[in-house]
């Protein structure tokens, strides 16, 4: 059976194989001539590009009776292929990404269930899986947008921009990545329709069809204003079953941006409230730092109730408070670091991600990056785990990776 995934891959695929002679050929013409005239410019653009990156790394499971060995070392092998086809007003984008990944066998014990929810349409397919390798295909980007002024369109899997948290996020309402991840450049995109007015202000209502867990459709209605010097947007609508009202804004202050994002939900005949500051400052050139500090009005105050804290799809943190820092520093033109530090201020544990990028070339770099929680708990959201029987146990692992990137 071809799933979703599979079809819409192929049509990408034969399209852009289909209009790249004609397209490239269009790009070809319009050059000016000796006496200063120039051939027909078509009003159409074509341009393709993408990346390969090869990962190796360790995975330091934090774990009891769930898998055999507590030390997962793998290879992943990363290609992906975007390209768009535009013009004035018309803009199509898509991205495809294969992944294969090999590993030293570790099956757990018991099956393990899956906690991403299957989106509206499946754009995965799975190619080949064996308990030491695992090849899959992903549509990650499809969409159309038409800018027919002052209205524009967005129709497809596309990029969710709503918030300005950088380490947390309170109104955004597009699940985060994982905790522990290798490669975060691209963002998570969901199936929508988005409809925008760019006008003195800006409005677009978007509708997100509803995921697996949940019942009912997501849609967002935003009411902004952007000017030189601040940001403010209101936001309401329905988001993973709740409804929900919120602000964000950032602004400049002398050298120093401000940011705050606060949305309350309507949760179980009760309500929820999320909210996070974050302060930026670029000292210099090469560094700077970014600090927030976030409330999650859906976890738990006590690391002895996490396993019933209240479940929120875009907000998987246990706890209720947290402070977060982020430091880039650029040590040498070649070499730049970033340290990130996510503190539960709960039950005192912490997450660090420490990562090295040295550049070798304009389009390759290598970087080298560690994921480790530091916990004084043993029931700590970092660091710690959470009984899942009376004889299982699973948390945050820790992470090593060595990561190659070079982009075309």
């Amino acid at each position: 059976m071809i799933t979703w995934g599979a079809r819409l891959s192929f049509l990408c695929l034969a399209l852009f194989l289909y209009l790249r002679p004609t397209l490239a050929h269009a790009r070809s013409v319009g050059t000016i001539r000796a006496g200063g005239e120039s051939d027909y410019i078509s009003p159409w653009n074509f341009h393709t590009w993408g990346s390969y990156k090869s990962i190796a790394a360790v995975t330091y499971l934090r774990q009891e009776g769930l898998y055999p060995k507590d030390t997962s070392p793998f290879a992943e092998q990363r290609f992906r292929f975007a390209g768009s086809l535009s013009r004035d007003w018309f803009r199509f984008e898509f991205a495809n990404q294969l992944n294969l990944m090999t590993q030293v066998a570790n099956d757990p014990y018991l099956p393990v269930p899956s906690f991403n929810p299957t989106p509206a349409f499946n754009t995965e397919t799975l190619l080949y899986s064996s308990s030491s390798v695992r090849l899959t295909n992903l549509v990650d980007r499809a969409f159309v947008h038409m800018q027919l002024d002052p209205v524009e369109i967005t129709i497809g899997k596309q990029v969710i921009g709503m918030g300005v948290g950088h380490i947390f996020s309170a109104v955004s309402q597009v699940p985060r990545l994982p905790f522990v991840i290798v490669d975060s450049e691209f963002p998570f995109t969901e199936d929508a329709i988005t409809l925008s007015y760019v006008g003195p202000l800006v409005v677009q209502a978007r509708f997100l069809p509803k995921v697996s867990g949940q019942q009912g459709h997501n849609f967002h209605l935003r009411l902004g204003e952007s000017t030189p010097g601040y940001d403010f947007v209101m936001t309401m609508g329905q988001s993973d079953d709740k409804m929900f009202l919120g602000l964000e804004a950032a602004k400049n202050l002398g050298g120093f941006v401000l940011r705050g994002e606060f949305v309350g939900y309507e949760f179980e005949r009760d309500g929820r409230f999320q909210g996070l500051l974050g302060i930026d400052r670029a000292f210099t050139a090469e560094f700077g730092l970014e600090a927030e500090l976030f409330y999650n009005g859906f976890g738990a105050d006590n690391s002895l109730y996490y396993q019933i804290a209240s479940d929120h799809r875009s907000s998987p943190y246990k706890g209720q408070w947290y402070a977060g820092l982020k430091i880039n520093a650029t040590l040498h033109p070649l070499v730049r670091t970033s340290l990130v530090a996510v503190n539960n201020l709960n039950d005192a544990s912490t997450l660090l991600n420490l990562s090295v990028t040295y550049s070798l070339s304009d389009d390759l770099e290598l970087l080298f990056g560690q994921y480790l929680s530091v916990h004084s708990d043993p029931y700590a959201e970092y660091g710690g785990s959470f009984p899942v029987t009376p004889t299982l146990a699973s948390g945050i692992p820790d992470l090593t990776y060595l990561l190659l990137k070079l982009h075309f």
